[in-house]
């Protein structure tokens, strides 16, 4: 890879206290970009940039690949990726300096600050605080499907909240939750006066120098250099759409490159300070990291996850703690990651999402020669993993294709007409069913879909169409006078339908 594009090495960032001992790769990364081009080219990652900080001083900067490779333009430290929920650790991180000058409370009710916040539950809108939204407990599954439609703003997105079925009571356990993380944005926008945008960029990233850095799709899009999204293909990568992720930006709408990540890298390392200048008190510095969540690790023992802080995961590796938060959105993987007791972190950013090993490949290899451990066979431990799953889907007859129907399936029993018209959600918005030319079609909100029968009433979407997915069943209901009046559909989760909360109900309109 080293042939087709310069390897950048981030000399401006090397600050002149650091002498010229800065720019001098530590003998224990000796192959490492060998290591980094070798996992680049076998999971056909386009472009990759990392950064590793030790006490403070910057030890590895590097950019590789390319930001687009059909024009053959390399990734350099200024090029600008989306970092996903690396974003939350802002929010969480602007909470806590509100928390230092006394404006918010974490345990305080969430509705003293946002008297117009509601969930479905009355006694859990009550209780609700500032650290449930933080910490992921307000016992609402993911729902990404309300955002992921890109159907409302962020004001609406707020107001539609109420209507979320939980599937757990507040407080209980841990369930990951993008919609939460937009209203602690709200929260620190509205007790700073402003929005959450203004608030990060005048308390965080200003004082930080993270000039390069950008808080929206258009501002991004906007910049002199970016990398582009792709996503693994049947026979490589593909190049896929931006994701516009403004209206929850709160949880996943930072842009920025290595220059800027390592400035916030080495403040957090510094716990709440960059260059003498401090932003964040020691004590809401240790806030963050402090585990309020217990997890239960399904990852090996080495990598085991102890819980969750405040916007960031804590976890151990090889007997050391670590405090990190990975991002994902279309087209994108971002790793940031730090060692508070050995005064070691590092960013890792890259323009491939999808099942992107890479990322946390180079941030394991990484760190094992910083700590100056044999490096474990990471590489070989995942080539051997996607090996098993694969037998064990084949061995399962697993496919990409569509759930066939059922044995003693049965074909749809009413005219296609009396399915069609359109049914309302108070969350999820429209839902248009079509019937033309024999078929069945749908409409969620902007997104068209079509529809195959798949036994009597149910029938399922046969192409993915993000947020709706390939197999996606969609059964028509009736009322006492046989009229289909309403549609049942698990439509909740999003592209993974992971704690899914069960079937959404849209009612017929009149």
């Amino acid at each position: 890879m080293r042939s087709a594009a310069t390897l950048w090495l981030c000399l401006a960032l090397l600050w002149p206290a650091q002498g010229a001992a800065g720019a001098q790769v530590p003998a224990g990364l000796d192959g490492f970009d060998r290591f980094v081009e070798q996992v680049m080219a076998e999971w056909q990652v386009p472009g990759l940039a990392v950064a590793a900080v030790r006490d403070g001083e910057i030890v590895l900067c590097r950019a590789y690949g390319f930001r687009d490779p059909e024009r053959g333009l390399p990734v350099t430290p200024r090029t600008l990726f989306a970092i996903g929920s690396v974003t939350k650790t802002f929010t969480a991180t602007g909470l806590a300096i509100l928390a230092d000058e006394g404006r918010l409370a974490w345990d305080r009710p969430l509705r003293d600050y946002l008297p117009d916040f509601a969930l479905m539950d009355p006694e859990a809108s009550r209780r609700i605080t500032p650290l449930d939204l933080v910490t992921h407990r307000s016992g609402l599954p993911r729902h990404d499907v309300l955002w992921y439609a890109e159907a409302f703003d962020r004001a609406e997105l707020l107001r539609r909240i109420r209507y979320l079925r939980p599937t757990k009571a507040l407080g209980e356990t841990f369930q990951y939750q993008n919609l939460m993380f937009m209203v602690a944005g709200v929260l620190a926008g509205r007790l700073a006066g402003t929005t959450w945008e203004d608030f990060t960029r005048r308390r965080l990233l200003d004082p930080l120098g993270m000039t390069s850095t950008r808080l929206s799709l258009g501002a991004f899009l906007a910049a002199p250099e970016i990398a582009l999204p792709y996503f693994p293909g049947e026979d490589g990568r593909e190049a896929i759409a931006f994701r516009n992720t403004d209206e929850i930006a709160p949880a996943g709408a930072v842009y920025s490159n290595i220059e800027d990540m390592v400035r916030y890298l080495r403040f957090h390392l510094d716990g709440g300070r960059l260059n003498g200048r401090r932003l964040l008190s020691p004590a809401g510095a240790a806030e963050l990291r402090r585990v309020r969540v217990r997890l239960a690790s399904a990852a090996p023992r080495k990598t085991g996850t102890e819980g969750y802080g405040l916007g960031f995961y804590v976890a151990r590796y090889r007997g050391h703690r670590v405090v990190r938060h990975g991002g994902a959105i279309d087209g994108y993987l971002a790793r940031l990651s730090f060692m508070p007791e050995d005064g070691l972190g590092l960013v890792v950013l890259s323009n491939l999402s999808g099942g992107n090993p890479v990322p946390r490949l180079v941030a394991y290899n990484l760190y094992d020669r910083l700590l100056g451990l044999d490096p474990l066979p990471w590489a070989e431990r995942r080539r051997t993993a996607d090996r098993r799953r694969a037998a064990a889907k084949d061995a399962a007859g697993e496919t990409a294709e569509p759930d066939p129907p059922p044995l003693g399936a049965l074909p749809p029993p009413r005219a296609l007409a009396a399915y069609a018209g359109r049914y309302e959600h108070p969350a999820y918005g429209d839902l248009r069913i079509e019937a033309r030319d024999g078929a069945l079609s749908g409409r969620f909100n902007d997104i068209g879909f079509a529809l195959v029968p798949w036994d009597g009433d149910t029938w399922q979407v046969p192409e993915t169409v993000w947020p709706l997915r390939e197999g996606l069943k969609m059964t028509f209901l009736a009322n006492g006078h046989g009229e289909v009046d309403r549609l049942a559909t698990p439509i909740a989760d999003g592209p993974t339908y992971r704690f899914n909360p069960g079937d959404m109900i849209f009612r017929r309109a009149p």
